[in-house]
């Protein structure tokens, strides 16, 4: 009788999947020993293309503007797949996943539910810019492999957004398709348009970027350095990258 008394006690007070709980760990979200690999970049590229829709921000109630679109997609990936993931802010310190002022705020297993969650991820978004975008990136090569969906488009320091999807059957003007946002900062509609990109500039990197993996070093986390990345590449900074093209979009597309 009294081990039935003891069980029952033990049911009744376990939250059940879903239900809303206060969060017994003081980070944003727990990775454990999860990590970034080149399969987990490829599985965050079908996510990006089978759940990242124009009205994604609008149905979640997140204000974003063009830099807000790759940083928020790429930390809300990392919080459903429980992995790594971290950002430079304006004054130049490094924010992520193990952040612990939001320690208070309870948690959820469903992100957009996990109010812990959604006041880093806005914190975070107004911390970043197209400014801190190059801290937090490196420069791929150009190929189907690596210029998957959820890749970051740069210009300058004036616009982002990332690859949505890449179409290459050619019934579009570019295989690559992209989800941009607009200023200012508010609720709205992404939209999606073909590849547009000026030449880039290897001095701040722009151009077409993939997010550096957070690593635990050293008790710890920093990121693993730009040349060790497996996609990394600066061909698209080569003068001759785009010789016999038009531009460099031209040069982007016959290489895709």
């Amino acid at each position: 009788m009294i081990i039935f008394i003891l069980f029952l006690f033990i049911f009744l007070s376990t939250p059940s999947f879903g239900e809303r709980v206060k969060g017994s760990f003081p980070e944003i979200w727990q990775v454990s020993d999860r990590q970034w690999t080149v399969e987990e970049e490829l599985n965050y590229g079908k996510w990006v293309e089978a759940n990242i829709t124009e009205d994604f921000f609008i149905h979640y109630k997140i204000p974003i503007d063009c830099a807000d679109v790759p940083y928020a997609i790429r930390w809300i990936y990392a919080r459903i797949a429980h992995l790594p993931a971290a950002a430079t802010t304006k004054e130049g310190q490094l924010i992520g996943h193990w952040s612990t002022e939001w320690k208070h705020l309870p948690t959820h297993s469903e992100w957009h539910k996990d109010l812990r969650f959604r006041k880093a991820l806005l914190h975070m978004l107004k911390e970043t810019t197209t400014r801190t975008l190059p801290l937090d990136t490196y420069p791929v090569r150009i190929a189907p492999d690596s210029v998957t969906p959820g890749t970051v488009f740069f210009i300058t320091e004036s616009h982002s957004g990332i690859i949505s999807r890449l179409i290459l059957d050619g019934s579009h003007a570019h295989p690559l398709q992209t989800y941009e946002a607009t200023l200012p900062v508010r609720i709205q509609k992404m939209n999606q348009r073909n590849f547009i990109s000026p030449r880039p500039e290897s001095t701040i990197y722009s151009g077409l970027l993939k997010f550096r993996w957070p690593v635990f070093q050293k008790g710890r986390w920093e990121y693993l350095p730009v040349r060790e990345h497996h996609f990394y590449s600066e061909e698209q900074y080569a003068s001759d990258f785009h010789e016999g093209y038009a531009d460099f979009v031209e040069a982007v597309a016959k290489r895709i």
